[in-house]
């Protein structure tokens, strides 16, 4: 990545909360992208508070006006949330999912649907909450990256 690049942080917020009146809780995803931009200079040169303080006021900017706007673009452009130059961040440390019993019994494994070409999914492989990293990479970048990572 060059260092001026603009690169996006993208982080998930549930906006259940954030609506008039706030949404029932229940099994599946109410989710808006919060979405902080930076050089990847940035990333790099500055502390990881900053990084940190920048993903905290993103998730803080997301009220239900975001939440319509966030709708509304996803309609009219239907854009790919990963670009190249995006780094999407989500945390699963209050997502229980060991606990979660349809009826037939804990679930066997976890992950996520559909994965864009040069994304990269990390979680905890044991019945504990985990960190997934999803990065959206050009196919080059991806077969470094394995390479540095030593993924086989």
């Amino acid at each position: 990545m060059i260092l001026h690049q603009l690169s996006r942080l993208l982080c998930p917020v549930d906006f259940r909360s954030k609506m008039k009146p706030p949404m029932p809780r229940y099994i599946g995803n109410a989710v808006v992208e919060a979405c902080c931009l930076c050089t990847a200079g940035d990333l790099i040169n500055e502390p990881i508070s900053f990084t940190a303080r920048r993903i905290q006021e993103a998730i803080e900017r997301v009220n239900e006006d975001y939440v319509w706007s966030w709708i509304d673009s996803l309609d009219v452009y239907q854009f790919d949330l990963l670009s190249l130059s995006s780094l999407a961040l989500a945390s699963w440390q209050r997502f229980d999912y060991v606990s979660t019993d349809f009826g037939w019994g804990k679930p066997r494994t976890l992950g996520t649907g559909h994965l864009p070409g040069g994304c990269l999914f990390m979680a905890d492989g044991s019945e504990k909450k985990g960190i997934v990293a999803v990065l959206g990479l050009p196919l080059l970048a991806m077969s470094t990256f394995e390479k540095l990572v030593q993924l086989e």
